[in-house]
């Protein structure tokens, strides 16, 4: 059976706002200011006084405007030029209605431009939920999931995508969990919008909502065509086959999709464990691009060492030659002991302040070129020779020794999508994914069109 949530009013609200643009905004009754949509970002128009104001002090942080039956105030705000025009142009990031609290409540997040979105090809039957609409009823247009134990849905109605928890929460935390979500989300399907969110404050969900606002910060758009989760069985012919060709009968059963377990240990992980959220805010960012460079190669390498090191970390009694620590300990004293009787029977420069001494004192340090690799061992993904090869490389791609010549741009692009590979295989794998990925490197010759996790 299907739930319904009826949204008829927020939706109105949303496209009041979304459909306004310089000639048809929102003014104030004294026509001194216009509030409306341009090249998809928010601006407030409004007349001042050049004679009694600094154009260098001009803010709108924390003013209230009276459009029509909405009093709004502006939270975040920057101005648009540093000339004097009449009127001002402020673009607008962040608004409200003046009684939005942003205290404990219950929140809803309806984002706009929706293109496109699917939750039956890569996610498993766990997550999937069908909401209905007013006037629509839905299959598979949702997923059911908690972040930090707080319960959440996300669905799309139309061309809109809306985020809820369903317990009560501060807004600071909403705010954050609202953004974890579509990023994973993002992340799964290759695409997900983020450019505006409208956030509707109840005090309980099957009531009218009590105020409302809109913030422009969530981030940009996220769209790339280098996810390597893809529950579509044609998504893994190769550019020779045929559009009717499907090579992955027999092992539809097997395709990668996320599972409610790997979906929450995701948002979990990015919400609590600072390393694992900068390695996979910066991988969103590297391919969340049209433009492909070989700067990218050496941005993948800073993110794949940062997941190295903390899987490396997490795992040192796996990776150490000893994992008694007081082993160890014994062993460094009694290095240490014996080089400063050999410096001094030898006549050699003071021991306590060499650089053996440091030398000494960190030889448990685990090698780079060790907690790079043995990550991989530990989470038990298999590496080719080629990605193999993509490690030793790291400290070119890291310091700039590697140039492409015009002619090597096949092994530019096969390098960039074997990087990006190997970190996804990473981050999956570490949340607890199995199951058949797709090669991004699929059409080149003697390649594989998927690989097993």
């Amino acid at each position: 059976m299907n739930n319904k949530i009826i949204l008829t009013e927020e939706l109105k609200i949303v496209d009041l706002f979304e459909n306004t643009n310089k000639e048809f905004g929102f003014e104030t009754e004294d026509n001194q200011s216009q509030f409306y949509i341009d090249e998809n970002k928010y601006i407030l128009e409004t007349k001042i006084d050049s004679k009694k104001t600094n154009m260098g002090e001009i803010s709108m942080d924390g003013k209230c405007f009276n459009f029509d039956t909405f009093e709004i105030l502006i939270n975040s705000s920057l101005q648009k030029s540093w000339n004097y025009i009449d009127p001002i142009l402020i673009n607008v990031f962040d608004f409200q209605e003046k009684h939005f609290k942003a205290v404990d409540k219950y929140y809803r997040c309806i984002i706009p431009n929706l293109k496109s979105m699917r939750f039956d090809l890569n996610f498993c039957s766990d997550l999937i939920i069908n909401i209905d609409s007013a006037d629509t009823i839905y299959s598979m247009n949702g997923i059911s999931f908690k972040i930090d134990e707080n319960e959440c849905i996300l669905f799309y109605d139309k061309d809109k995508l809306i985020f809820q928890c369903n317990e009560k929460i501060i807004f600071k935390k909403f705010y954050d969990i609202s953004i974890i979500a579509l990023s994973v989300v993002g992340y799964i399907n290759g695409y997900c919008p983020k450019e505006r969110a409208y956030i509707f404050e109840y005090d309980d969900l099957n009531e009218r909502y009590k105020t409302f606002r809109c913030n422009l910060q969530l981030g940009k758009i996220f769209k790339t065509s280098f996810n390597i989760i893809d529950g579509n069985p044609y998504s893994y012919r190769k550019n020779s086959e045929q559009n009717g060709f499907n090579p992955m009968e027999g092992l539809e059963e097997q395709l990668g999709r996320i599972s409610k377990l790997v979906f929450e240990k995701l948002c979990d992980f990015i919400l609590n464990n600072k390393e694992f959220e900068s390695a996979f805010y910066s991988l969103l960012e590297i391919t969340n691009t049209n433009t492909i460079t070989p700067l990218h190669n050496a941005m993948f390498c800073v993110v794949l060492e940062t997941l190295t090191n903390m899987i490396a970390k997490e795992n040192e009694d796996k990776i150490s030659w000893h994992s008694d620590k007081k082993i160890k300990r014994t062993h460094r004293d009694k290095l240490l002991e014996s080089s400063k009787q050999f410096f001094e029977e030898n006549d050699i420069q003071n021991f306590e302040e060499s650089y053996i001494k440091g030398k000494i004192n960190d030889i448990d340090k685990i090698p780079n070129s060790v907690s790079l690799k043995k990550p991989f061992e530990i989470l038990k993904i298999s590496l080719s020779k080629k990605e193999e090869e993509m490690l030793k490389k790291r400290n070119n791609f890291l310091h700039g020794r590697h140039a492409y010549e015009l002619d090597e741009t096949q092994q530019f692009l096969f390098e960039y999508r074997t990087l990006n590979f190997i970190i996804n295989a990473l981050i999956l794998r570490y949340v607890g994914f199995s199951g058949i990925v797709l090669n991004l490197n699929k059409d080149i010759e003697g390649e594989e069109r998927y690989k097993v996790l």
